[in-house]
């Protein structure tokens, strides 16, 4: 990883969720153990919140200030909440049927929805067009090795 100072890096409190051991279920199947991560609680209700930090901090680091992404939910509406965090505008692409609490969840961390017709790989798509149109940065969630390392 680029970055080295963890002091300043973009934090909605990711990570340590809990494990829990599901111990009838080991019963039921005969299984010798058998364990959940519950990432539903991180702060977006998503495990895409820990790519979203290092997303986020890196794109700050390099001088971002506005990026693009492309997503059916989670990670659109985890990467609005970390880009408000530490200032980045972020222009999210969804396909139109996506779920309107993920909708809702990035607007209300202050992105722009594009609501795109039809199949996901349209949104992409028209994602991958807009950053050509506007020379923007595409920080798709799906590329980038530091959403990855998250």
């Amino acid at each position: 990883m680029p970055f080295t100072d963890f002091e300043t890096a973009n934090s909605l409190g990711e990570g340590d969720t809990p494990l829990v051991f599901l111990e009838q279920t080991c019963e039921e199947l005969g299984l010798g153990s058998l364990w959940a991560k519950l990432e539903f609680m991180a702060p977006t209700g998503s495990f895409k919140d820990r790519g979203s930090a290092i997303l986020t901090t890196m794109g700050r680091d390099l001088g971002v200030y506005e990026f693009v992404e492309d997503s059916s939910g989670n990670a659109g509406a985890s990467l609005s909440a970390y880009a408000a965090t530490v200032g980045l505008k972020a222009h999210v692409f969804a396909p139109a049927s996506a779920a309107s609490g993920k909708s809702d969840q990035i607007q209300i961390f202050g992105a722009t929805l594009h609501k795109i017709e039809g199949a996901r790989q349209v949104a992409t798509d028209a994602a991958e067009q807009y950053v050509a149109d506007h020379g923007s940065v595409y920080m798709s969630h799906n590329l980038s090795p530091y959403f990855s390392e998250g």
